[in-house]
Parts: structure tokens; C-alpha cells; sequence
């Protein structure tokens, strides 16, 4: 399909999956990306550096479209229609590369722009050509994205954590993994878990009303 589609660049069978792990990585970067904004995406911008830049971005660009877009579209959106599935939702895509250095030998950003929030999501490849999510905005860490994924922020006080992790053994939901990040001397932090099963609507909004949570998303990929 990549390599015969009119809209997309032609890539040989091997280059395309030596390519795979980074559009994988973008997909997931742009589902994330757009689940975490809250109202509509308007803009959004995918930017490069490292060791990634050595490849036609284009491909890895409509990786992230098209990430972004399948909450709203579903099955419908595909590498041949995500690029115009885009525009005909008024969304402009941008693709950057950057020199700054970072920790990383590869690095993606995704940034989403919507009519009420901006958020910007940071991904790598590991060693092993595994996804990673390594920052949040602007906090720190280091997460495997799953299919079913919470993310909160909070204020930086104890017992947080204790009661999120109480209200979702009480409704069944097992939390596979958690992470948390913190932003300097910011008063705020971000907890991301990853749990084994879909979060009922009822579950987000307990959590949603904890004394000193600020925000909440459910996120699935």
C-alpha cells in the first residue's frame, strides 16, 4: 500500500521496514497527542532530530496524521487519506527538523493545537527499536504506551497516588504500570498508568473529582 499510493512517497519493501518502529512510534505519538488536548485540533506539528532526519519524513508525517485523526475517523483513515482527511477537517500539519541536541539519538515531537489547549508529546526509539514516550509537556518520563492508558495531573502532594490506585482496585481495573513526572520546582505533577482494560466513564470521573487532581485523560491507542 505505502509503496503504490499516489499521495505518499514510493519506499522499497526493505527500507519500509527498517522504517516500521518509527511509524509505529508516530502513530502512537499522534493518537496520544490528540487524546490528551481537550476541544478540537486545529494545528499540529511533528518535529524531527537525530538520527530520524536520514529518512523521508514525509511517510513518518502521515504516521502521526493519521495517528491523530483515528479517534475521530476510526477504521476510515488510512496512509492514502490522512493528509486530505486533514485538511477537509481545517487541520494544518506542520513537519520541522530541529539541530538542538537532546539526551536522545532519535527524537520525535508531536505538538496539538486545538481551540482550547496545546499539548506536545516526545517519543523515541529504544535500543531495541521499542516505543517510548519520554515527556509530557513539559514532564519527564518514561513510558511504554499501551492500548489503554490514564493520564492525570495533580498537585504535588502526598496521598495522590494511594487514592487513585484505591478508587480503580475498587471498580476491578488493574494498573499494569505507572510513572510519574515532575516539572522542576513546579507545585504540579503528571501520573500516566497503564491498566489492562478499558477505564469506564465512571471511573475517570472519580478520579477526575480526587481533592488536588486537576485533570484526567483517558487515552487509548
Amino acid at each position: 500500500m505505502v509503496k503504490n499510493a499516489v499521495n505518499i512517497p514510493a519506499i522499497e519493501p526493505e527500507l519500509l521496514k527498517e522504517m516500521q518502529p518509527y511509524l509505529t512510534l508516530n502513530e502512537k505519538l499522534g493518537s496520544f497527542a490528540a487524546q490528551l488536548a481537550e476541544g478540537n485540533v486545529k494545528r499540529a506539528v511533528i518535529e524531527y532530530s537525530g538520527e530520524v532526519t536520514k529518512y523521508d519524513l514525509k511517510i513518518l508525517t502521515i504516521a502521526a496524521t493519521k495517528g491523530m485523526l483515528v479517534q475521530a475517523v476510526g477504521d476510515g483513515v488510512n496512509y492514502v487519506n490522512a493528509e486530505l482527511l486533514a485538511k477537509e477537517r481545517g487541520i494544518e500539519v506542520v513537519q520541522k527538523t530541529t539541530d538542538v541536541k537532546s539526551d536522545f539519538p532519535n527524537l520525535i515531537s508531536v505538538t496539538v493545537e486545538t481551540d482550547k489547549d496545546k499539548r506536545k508529546v516526545y517519543g523515541i526509539l529504544s535500543v531495541n527499536k521499542e516505543v517510548r514516550i519520554v515527556k509530557i509537556d513539559n514532564f519527564e518520563m518514561e513510558i511504554v504506551p499501551e492500548k489503554h492508558m490514564i493520564v492525570y495531573k495533580n498537585m504535588d502532594k502526598p496521598g495522590i497516588i494511594g487514592r487513585v490506585g484505591t478508587i480503580l482496585g475498587e471498580k476491578n481495573v488493574n494498573i499494569a504500570s505507572f510513572d510519574v513526572g515532575r516539572y522542576k520546582e513546579e507545585t504540579v505533577a503528571m501520573g500516566v498508568l497503564t491498566v489492562d482494560s478499558d477505564i469506564p466513564a465512571d471511573v475517570a470521573e472519580s478520579i477526575k473529582n480526587v481533592a488536588d487532581v486537576i485533570e484526567i485523560r483517558s487515552i487509548t491507542i
